[in-house]
């Protein structure tokens, strides 16, 4: 067997069959999806419902039986609520007792507090729809769509009303009046997703391009600050160098200084040492003269 979906002419709103398939028939087990929304699920033979299976009404409650080539053998139903349907001795909604299972259980709202249903809250309907029980029929586009959570934004749509339905609920069901919102329709709640969805994802790529921008601004100041920084290194790198080149000149030229004073320096003491002695003054009565003075000048009368 082989699990596959099929659709009635590619439409998903036509009856459509999802399961089990043999020779090309229902077999197995699988869904069957009915156009008024209603749902099969469970065993199947020669494309009939056979052995168990449960049929679900949405919004109203299901029906779970024993089922033989197409027809119910034995089964029973049970309520939205989960209230079980039962032939004897049924005590809810009969001619002689109107009261709804709620207010048999919990008892009678105090005057002023209308229950319409067995639900115990006030179920909301929009301008000219009908209250039909598992839902509001729409007159306009002839669909019932679940209650609304709250005062505002349409819902989804359940089923197609049935034949004469509308006739029926115009008669005698609870209508929305002139002061509730109006119905939206599925085009336009289609409509009004679409342009949500539009101007979400417009936001997030204006908020994208900010992200990007702002991460633009970040890296260029990132690079030129590393860019001043490595600028900053170097110029003190540069002044440190400018600084260390001007001490060693000055220091070289310290000891050329040094060296050439030391060289003066020993200049002077060697032409200190070349120069004669001075001759000593000659004492004229030293009577070792004589012998020396010439005779010429002795007969002078010069010595």
């Amino acid at each position: 067997m082989d699990d596959v979906l099929f659709f009635h002419q590619g439409d998903p709103k036509k009856p459509r069959f999802q399961g089990d398939v043999k020779n090309g028939r229902m077999e197995g087990r699988g869904k069957f999806f009915f156009e008024n929304g209603n749902v099969y699920e469970g065993e199947f033979l020669n494309n009939q419902f056979h052995g168990q299976g449960t049929i679900t009404f949405p919004g109203s409650g299901k029906y779970e039986a024993t089922w033989v080539f197409g027809k119910a053998s034995d089964g029973k139903y049970t309520f939205g609520d989960g209230l079980g349907y039962q032939e004897k001795d049924w005590k809810y909604c009969t001619p002689e007792d109107r009261r709804y299972r709620t207010e048999r259980e919990d008892g009678i709202r105090p005057a002023g507090h209308d229950q319409l249903t067995d639900s115990r809250g006030f179920r909301e309907l929009p301008r000219g729809c009908y209250d039909v029980g598992d839902g509001y029929l729409n007159p306009v586009d002839n669909l019932v769509y679940q209650y609304r959570t709250s005062a505002n934004g349409a819902t989804k749509a359940l089923r197609p009303a049935e034949d004469g339905e509308l006739a029926w609920a115009k008669e005698k069901c609870r209508v929305g009046g002139d002061n509730a919102p109006v119905a939206e329709r599925e085009d336009e709640v289609a409509a009004k997703t679409i342009q949500s969805r539009y101007k979400a994802n417009r936001a997030r790529k204006e908020l994208d391009e900010v992200k990007k921008g702002a991460q633009s601004i970040q890296a260029n100041y990132r690079g030129w600050k590393s860019r001043h920084t490595m600028k900053q290194k170097a110029d003190a790198q540069k002044d440190e160098e400018e600084q260390a080149e001007a001490a060693t000149l000055m220091q070289s030229r310290f000891r050329g200084n040094q060296e050439r004073a030391a060289a003066a320096a020993e200049a002077a003491a060697e032409l200190d040492s070349d120069e004669e002695p001075a001759e000593a003054p000659v004492d004229m009565d030293d009577p070792d003269l004589d012998a020396v003075r010439p005779a010429s000048k002795m007969r002078l009368g010069l010595c």
